[in-house]
């Protein structure tokens, strides 16, 4: 309302950078790199979620740099959104309403997880890339651990974790 741009910047780029650069790619680039791993409906589903993200992504920034972002959108996003232009699209048509609500308190428990580890690889010294041979996760919330426990595979391709115990 009092056109702070600068305001909302800062707000898109927070969330590019923390939420989406150091969480959720780094949450699903294992299931690209080794798809061997994980279902191929998980892989469809993680590269649907990437190119709707990824066009969110671009409208947020095309009014701060609008080149680039056209650059990226027509190259990757314009065939199938049949808009010729990012500045043409409108966040309303091709947004799609979906709510998660339980997944999202298991994920951000997931990401609790893996920021533990990274700090204690950070603390040691260690690469993030550095093999753990065992992890063993503790919760009293038993329901919660049942949950983890079915993204086991993720949690072990961020951490790179052999054996994941739970208790």
């Amino acid at each position: 309302d009092k056109n702070e741009f600068g305001q909302a910047l800062s707000i898109v780029e927070r969330f590019f950078w923390n939420d989406f650069c150091d969480n959720y790619l780094e949450l699903v680039k294992d299931q690209l790199f080794n798809p061997q791993n994980y279902n191929p409906k998980q892989i469809e589903a993680t590269q649907w979620t990437l190119a709707h993200v990824g066009l969110r992504i671009l409208q947020l920034f095309a009014p701060y740099l609008p080149h680039v972002t056209e650059t990226i959108y027509s190259s990757l996003f314009q065939p199938s959104a049949g808009v010729p232009s990012l500045h043409l699209t409108e966040f309303e048509t091709i947004q799609t309403p979906h709510s998660y609500k339980e997944s999202v308190h298991v994920i951000e428990k997931l990401i609790d997880i893996i920021g533990a580890i990274r700090r204690f690889k950070t603390e040691k010294q260690l690469s993030l890339k550095v093999p753990l041979s065992s992890l063993t996760l503790h919760s009293i919330d038993q329901d919660l651990l049942k949950k983890i426990i079915a993204h086991e595979q993720l949690l072990k391709g961020v951490t790179h974790a052999e054996t994941i115990t739970y208790a």
